[in-house]
């Protein structure tokens, strides 16, 4: 799951879908909504912004890059802690199968 929303997060690193039929159309998702929601460009805001279902964070970060304070919740709880773990900008490792 981490790969899918951060799939070029390391440089060293290597792919996570290098297969010829790869969903790449998935990569990026969550930061392509965030990006879509800023892009309305609201004519009054009060800054905040609320990522109901955050996951890892990956609409959350782009969010906050545009809003003054961001509010991620998931029912996941390790789907937070990792989102915590990369605000903190502490490595967070995965394998894949």
């Amino acid at each position: 799951y981490l790969g899918m929303h951060f799939p070029a997060s390391e440089a060293d690193a290597d792919p996570v879908l290098a297969h010829e039929d790869a969903p790449l159309h998935g990569l990026h998702f969550p930061q392509r909504v965030a990006q879509r929601l800023i892009d309305l460009q609201p004519a009054a805001t009060n800054g905040r912004a609320l990522d109901v279902g955050c996951a890892v964070g990956g609409s959350s970060f782009e969010l906050a890059r545009h809003f003054t304070e961001v509010v991620g919740f998931d029912y996941s709880e390790s789907f937070v802690a990792a989102a915590q773990q990369m605000q903190a900008r502490e490595r967070v490792g995965f394998k894949v199968p």
